[in-house]
């Protein structure tokens, strides 16, 4: 009888102690996300009462209410972000919805229920962890940050893990771990992401908390060359991508462009020689608008002789200069022989660049224009297609002996990093050889030789035909002498000026 009494007592025992100091449940959240904060109730004790009131508070400051004519009401730090749903309030169900978690609505949460007569409670700690940036924002790349694992948590971890993009981090020169705290000593765009840590307790639990990084900087790859090369006469445009870029940080980012003289020192582009692809603008400072992916690009219109050489583009963010270097180099095509070439000599075509030392391979081509069709020859439709001729590492190319199908548009291509980076048009005409001995005369000797004697010959028939016509106008006057010029056509006594000789004459042969 004595051990079913003392188990009777210690049950009792612990009841009261309970009841004095309930459990409380612990609820943990990361820190931007949703979390619900239970409280149930049996429904057999709500039967009848319809008239329901909840309050929740937190260290005695209102979060939410919900009074009896069915009213809502919220504290001022949980406007627009907790809820209850009161459909679930004859079922028992007054849990707290609280969206965007913040460290700061971390603490013990209480639920007050009155129904009728009858008063009920709930209590919840919520534990909130998040991850800290020093310095936070957006940072320039070259730059550290520190990521600090935080928890409200009272409890110590005996593991921190931390993880970029699900990939767990090693530590090196690069990534010092002290503590909770992670530091990245060489910023740069591969760190940009999601930054995860993960706290790990004695009693299993393990608690975890995210970061987004944002790392502004120039893109890497083929979005930003370091040479660009352009055939001179021709339009080019230099890029300069910007990665990272937010609205935010655009009010706050200036770019400029500027160009190395032979002189060795920098002149700086005004803004209005840039050119902004795309919809995107800049303001009259030169500052970023509203952009997220950004080219900064430098467009020359024709380039010339001396545009050639080393060019920045720099931006300045917080203070923080950085700058990305390219180099313009300019092509051109030189030819051994000038002119027109004649069929059967020889030629070398040389292609030159102002700084070939990014180039791996040449490449010479040739361009011809095929019709596809009759149908599209009519139209006049046709096409340009490049027939390889020459692959090797020199820069020039060879005719022994140029023929007329060498004639037309010759294209030499550079290659870097196996794909083409640059291209120079060079057009060559080609005159057929003559058989005959070669005359001294060139073709445009011979053509303006023949078009002087065509207008010679029209001269001569033009004063042929205005000579005749002023004859026939004359004799037009006097018609008997018209009349005896057809019956004698040869007079022994050629007429003399003046009236009386021509009317001598005319008596004789009146005779």
């Amino acid at each position: 009888m004595r051990c079913p009494l003392l188990w009777f007592l210690l049950l009792t025992a612990c009841a009261e102690a309970w009841a004095r100091n309930p459990i409380i449940p612990e609820v943990f959240a990361q820190e931007g996300t949703s979390v619900v904060l239970p409280c149930n109730r049996t429904v057999e004790k709500l039967a009848g009462h319809w008239r329901i009131a909840v309050r929740w508070s937190r260290e005695r400051r209102t979060m939410l209410m919900v009074e009896q004519n069915g009213v809502m009401k919220r504290g001022q730090l949980m406007v627009h972000r907790a809820t209850i749903q009161e459909a679930l309030f004859q079922k028992g169900v007054f849990s707290l919805h609280i969206q965007s978690v913040r460290s700061l609505d971390a603490g013990l949460y209480a639920a007050s229920i009155q129904y009728g007569e009858l008063f009920r409670q709930c209590q919840v700690l919520l534990h909130v962890t998040e991850v800290t940036a020093v310095p936070s924002g957006i940072l320039p790349e070259t730059g550290k940050v520190s990521l600090t694992c935080a928890s409200t948590n009272p409890q110590s971890a005996k593991e921190v893990h931390w993880y970029h993009n699900e990939g767990m981090i090693s530590m090196n020169k690069t990534y010092i771990l002290h503590e909770k705290e992670l530091t990245i000593t060489q910023l740069t765009l591969q760190h940009s992401g999601d930054w995860r840590c993960e706290l790990l307790y004695e009693n299993g639990r393990i608690e975890s908390a995210s970061y987004h990084l944002q790392v502004l900087g120039f893109a890497q790859g083929d979005l930003n060359p370091s040479f660009i090369y352009a055939a001179v006469g021709s339009s080019t445009e230099l890029p300069c991508y910007l990665s990272g870029i937010t609205e935010r940080s655009g009010a706050e980012l200036s770019v400029s462009w500027s160009r190395i003289q032979s002189d060795g020192h920098k002149k700086t582009l005004p803004i209005s020689d840039l050119a902004i692809l795309g919809s995107k603008s800049w303001s009259s400072q030169g500052s970023l608008l509203k952009t997220l992916n950004q080219n900064f690009v430098l467009r020359i219109s024709e380039v010339g002789e001396g545009d050639e050489g080393l060019y920045h583009c720099s931006f300045s963010y917080h203070g923080l200069i950085l700058t990305r270097k390219l180099t313009l180099v300019s092509m051109r095509v030189s030819s051994s022989e000038s002119g027109l070439i004649q069929e059967g000599s020889r030629l070398q075509l040389a292609c030159d660049l102002s700084d070939p030392s990014g180039v791996e391979r040449y490449e010479w081509s040739k361009q011809e224009q095929l019709v596809m069709n009759d149908s599209e020859a009519e139209k006049g439709t046709s096409e340009m297609k490049v027939k390889p001729h020459k692959l090797s590492n020199d820069r020039t190319l060879e005719l022994a002996a140029v023929s007329l199908q060498d004639a037309g548009i010759w294209v030499c291509s550079v290659s870097a990093q196996d794909r083409i980076v640059g291209q120079v048009k060079y057009h060559l005409d080609v005159t057929g050889a003559r058989n005959g001995p070669l005359s001294p005369f060139s073709s445009g000797e011979i053509s303006f030789a023949v078009i002087f004697f065509f207008i010679v010959i029209l001269l001569l028939v033009a004063i042929f035909i205005l000579a005749w016509r002023n004859r026939r106008r004359r004799l037009s006057h006097y018609p008997a002498l018209e009349n005896v010029e057809r019956r004698s056509p040869a007079p022994k006594k050629s007429l003399k000026t003046g009236d009386k000789q021509e009317t001598g004459t005319l008596e004789k042969n009146c005779q």
